[in-house]
Order: C-alpha cells, then structure tokens, then sequence
C-alpha cells in the first residue's frame, strides 16, 4: 500500500513539474522577438544563412503574427502570416501557413526571457536553426 501511495505521489509530482515548465516556456516565449539568426542546413550541400530578417510575435493567447522577408540567390521571399502555436515544457509548434519556413515543430535548446535558441529536422535531413532575440 505505501509503495502505491508513494509511486502515485511521484507521478503527481512529475506531472506538476512538467506543466510548470511548460508555463514558464510559453512565459518566455511571449513577446515580440526579432529573427537574428536562420539557418538552414543541407546534407552534402552549402548552407543558407541569414541575419536579421524580421520579426515574430507570441500571443499568450497561442496566437501569433510575423514579419519576415529576406532576398537570397535573386529571390524574395516575404512572410507576414499569423499563425497558431503552443508549447510543451522543451518544444515549440508553430501551425497555420504550411508554406512559411518557421511553421513546423522547434527543439528549444536554450530559452531566456532575452533571448531563444531553437532548432528543428524535417524528413530530407535538412537542419534549421533559428536564434531570436527579445525585441
């Protein structure tokens, strides 16, 4: 009966713990952040990087707005879309415009209230990485 009782209060407490987490992330992420830093990453192939190309905005409400344009290789690309996102205590989901770059699922590797450190694979192997910056 005690090991019930106590293995009950454990998962309890993970529960509590991860919800808290999740909270504090989804505090740190609201705002307006500024994109300083994006990258993507090609197997066996140069990568793209770019700096400072706009902006993206967290609602508490799990909406959201962006501002992004840069020109690469003769192409300009501009997306100013809202979207949908929620979190979990160590991840990020942006949905809504499967179009846009930042639309997909984010491992946030180092998270602050100035500053976001994010990164995400899609299934060709490609790697992005995206650096933002507390505006």
């Amino acid at each position: 009966m005690k090991l019930t009782i106590n293995l009950l209060i454990i998962a309890t407490l993970a529960v509590l713990a991860a919800c808290s987490a999740q909270k504090k992330l989804a505090g740190q992420v609201s705002g307006e952040w500024v994109i300083e830093y994006y990258e993507n990453k090609k197997p066996d192939e140069s990568s793209a990087t770019m700096t400072n190309i706009g902006s993206i905005t967290f609602h508490k409400d799990g909406s959201g707005s962006k501002s992004i344009s840069y020109s690469i290789m003769g192409s300009d690309y501009v997306d100013s879309k809202n979207f949908q996102w929620n979190n979990t205590e160590n991840t990020i989901t942006i949905t809504g415009d499967d179009e846009s770059m930042v639309a997909k699922s984010w491992i946030v590797l180092k998270s602050s209230s100035k500053s976001q450190d994010w990164r995400s694979t899609d299934s060709q192997g490609n790697v992005q990485i995206m650096k933002l910056r507390k505006k």
